[in-house]
């Protein structure tokens, strides 16, 4: 998404070119849907900085006309929140057989190719794969 704006010329409030992190905030914060949201966080003399949870947010739907359809802000909250799902050991494990299954091997990229190929079944807790 951010290089598409930028190629079409688009710059971000600050006239800065468009990243992952100013389209992350825009679809994550609601004042780009016309809401106002207080006390999200707290802070007090010689205190430490809380994060307060969402039941004690005070918030204004339609403060202000958004930039940011609702339909569009809804669906990214979606998909960040799918994407951000946890996964427990068990199902991880179950996930990987069925990929390791269906291609072969398991393979991971961090910026770099990273290719594992299993010759053998691999054990985990006495439990081949």
């Amino acid at each position: 998404m951010a290089n598409r704006l930028n190629e079409e010329g688009v710059t971000n409030d600050l006239y800065q070119p468009w990243n992952s992190g100013t389209v992350r905030t825009v679809l994550t914060n609601e004042k780009y849907i016309g809401n106002d949201v207080y006390n999200q966080s707290s802070f007090k003399l010689k205190k430490l900085h809380v994060e307060n949870p969402p039941e004690m947010w005070v918030r204004k739907e339609g403060a202000f006309e958004g930039i940011v359809p609702l339909e569009f802000f809804q669906t990214a909250q979606e998909i960040i929140t799918a994407r951000s799902a946890r996964l427990s050991d068990e199902d991880l494990l179950h996930h990987l057989k069925r990929l390791y299954a269906d291609a072969g091997q398991l393979s991971g990229d961090a910026g770099y190719a990273l290719v594992i190929r299993i010759s053998q079944p691999l054990r985990v807790s006495g439990a081949g794969l």
